[in-house]
C-alpha cells in the first residue's frame, strides 16, 4: 500500500503546477524541530512566537484537538 502511495505522490509532485512538500510522520517523531522549521519555511511562516509555539506542540504526544476536546467536555 505504501509503495502505491509513494508512486502516486511522486506522479503528482512531478505534474502539478503547485509547490509541494513531502513530509514523513516518522521524521516528525524523531526530529520534530527540524520538520516544523521545514514546514514553516514552505508556508512562509517567519514569526518567532508562532514557530516557538509550533515547536512546543509537535512531539509532545498531545495535540490541539486533544486539548480542544478536553475543554469542550469540561464545559458540559
Amino acid at each position: 500500500v505504501l509503495a502505491a502511495y509513494d508512486r502516486a505522490a511522486a506522479w503528482h509532485f512531478d505534474r502539478l503546477p503547485v509547490p509541494g512538500l513531502h513530509l514523513i510522520y516518522e521524521d516528525f517523531v524523531t526530529d520534530s524541530e527540524r520538520q516544523v522549521d521545514r514546514l514553516a519555511a514552505f508556508m512562509g511562516v517567519t514569526d518567532p512566537a508562532c514557530l516557538a509555539e509550533a515547536r512546543g506542540e509537535v512531539g509532545t504526544g498531545r495535540s490541539r484537538i486533544d486539548s480542544l476536546a478536553k475543554t469542550e467536555s469540561d464545559s458540559r
